[in-house]
């Protein structure tokens, strides 16, 4: 998972385009990184796994208007 955190982080082309500072806030915590970044008009879902059925673990992150 390292790698597809490093490639959101970097806006690579190879994944989806997702919200820079909000996958910079999720990547800050540790608790996190252990997930499978998935950026998505605008959301991040966080899978613990890439095989299907995906498991979100969490509910979709979502920026603010206000940065939150």
């Amino acid at each position: 998972m390292p790698t597809a955190w490093r490639q959101t982080l970097e806006r690579s082309r190879v994944i989806r385009p997702g919200d820079a500072e909000l996958a910079e806030a999720l990547h800050a915590q540790p608790a996190l990184r252990v997930f499978f970044p998935w950026p998505s008009h605008g959301q991040f879902s966080l899978l613990s796994s890439t095989a299907a059925p995906f498991h979100e673990e969490l509910a979709r992150v979502i920026a603010t208007m206000d940065g939150l």
